[in-house]
């Protein structure tokens, strides 16, 4: 967590306070100030004490160099796997991992809690009716305080939850198959009702989402190569990668810790090193490029101002500079397009409908290129549309009838 240009930051060896050093290296600050082996999480509460999770029990270091130790009874009968420290907005401290225990720091008084559902609780929010969320190994949990009861929801497709963010009106679920989307809602609503989880997969570069952290409308969303920057009231998305700072060497090593600090600064702390983003001096690539379709297929053989097909010439000019074609119904046929921004084209976005048979849009990922086969006897218009790799879309595209 970062207060003041400080960081707090634990390895192997114990509790460091660190801050900026010369060229803006973060550099420890003298020696550990706990020497304290294995913790598993850290917490900035709003008193700005330390809470830190160890292999021995909870420990609370406060700003006057004083510590406190906490369960440590609780900790030798049971040895908890802790992943999460959390403050809630009553103050209370939430650990949780292999249980849930909630702690007074005032008064030491703790419980704890267990069900069924629970695998592996990591990360935790707490949303505006007072629940706790969290990401629970293939799982969604939610944990009502009132009633001490929980409710687990499967994401589809998904056999491992990764990260969990809450807005004021929805949870963003960070999974091994993408990003979706939930409602928010009170508790028994939550319960009572069926509820459809959004997958939002169209919105990013791949589909494994590591970490989602949040900023007012905007989600961060962090991904094995690099980081999208998602507006969620209109789903204007940037990405960024080694062309924006992010080193080659850490892109696709897995991501240890990531949070927003207090300097509106992006952290992600890999095995060996640990990258700032700053979310307000990134630049932004407002080009809306020109989508042009790029090459046609017949039967997986590209076609040129010379073929032909049973005796009739296929393209009078050259594809791109053609508006219709006419073709055989039984014909397989295959399109490819581009957008012609080359800023960062590893990035850049498309998708597409051939009117006459699709009502939605589809992503086209990255293959830049779609294929039918038999289509029924008809006229048909395919339209492509494609963004720049900061997610600057030029809804116009292009088409062929």
């Amino acid at each position: 967590q970062l207060n003041k240009g400080q960081l707090w930051a634990a390895d192997h060896k114990g509790l460091y306070q660190m801050g900026a050093g010369n060229q803006n290296i973060l550099k420890r600050k003298g020696p550990p100030i706990s020497s304290i082996e294995g913790i598993s999480s850290l917490l900035q509460a709003k008193d700005r004490s330390i809470w830190a999770a160890t292999s021995d029990g909870l420990r609370r270091y406060f700003p006057d160099g004083s510590s406190q130790k906490y369960l440590e009874e609780f900790w030798a009968k049971h040895s908890p796997e802790i992943h999460s420290i959390y403050e809630d907005s009553e103050g209370l401290i939430w650990l949780s991992g292999s249980v849930l225990i909630e702690l007074s720091p005032e008064s030491g008084v703790h419980k704890y809690y267990t069900d069924p559902g629970i695998n592996v609780l990591t990360e935790t929010q707490e949303d505006v009716f007072g629940n706790l969320w969290f990401a629970n190994y293939n799982r969604v949990t939610v944990f009502n305080k009132e009633r001490s009861q929980f409710l687990n929801y499967s994401v589809p497709y998904s056999n491992s939850v990764n990260s969990i963010y809450l807005d004021t009106e929805n949870a963003w679920i960070g999974t091994n198959t993408g990003l979706y989307r939930m409602r928010l809602g009170p508790f028994d609503w939550l319960r009572e009702s069926a509820h459809d989880i959004e997958c939002l997969n169209h919105l990013l570069p791949e589909n494994l989402v590591v970490s989602i952290l949040g900023q007012s409308e905007i989600i961060w969303v962090v991904y094995p190569r690099g980081v999208a920057r998602i507006n969620t009231k209109n789903y204007q998305v940037e990405t960024y990668g080694k062309k924006d700072g992010l080193s080659k060497a850490i892109l696709g090593q897995k991501l240890v810790n990531a949070f927003l600090g207090s300097d509106q600064g992006l952290y992600l702390v890999w095995p060996a090193s640990l990258t700032r983003f700053s979310t307000e001096q990134i630049p932004q690539n407002h080009y809306r490029p020109p989508v042009v379709i790029t090459d046609l297929k017949v039967f997986n053989q590209s076609v040129g101002l010379s073929d032909s097909l049973k005796g009739k010439p296929i393209l009078s000019h050259a594809i791109f500079d053609t508006e219709a074609i006419d073709l055989p119904w039984e014909t397989s046929f295959s399109l490819e397009f581009a957008s012609l921004d080359y800023t960062n084209p590893e990035m850049n976005r498309y998708r597409y409908k051939m009117e006459g048979i699709d009502d939605e849009w589809s992503p086209a990922d990255f293959t830049r290129s779609v294929t039918y086969a038999k289509l029924p006897p008809g006229k048909y218009t395919f339209r492509v549309t494609a963004s720049n790799n900061d997610g600057y879309w030029n809804e116009e595209g292009a088409s062929l009838s």
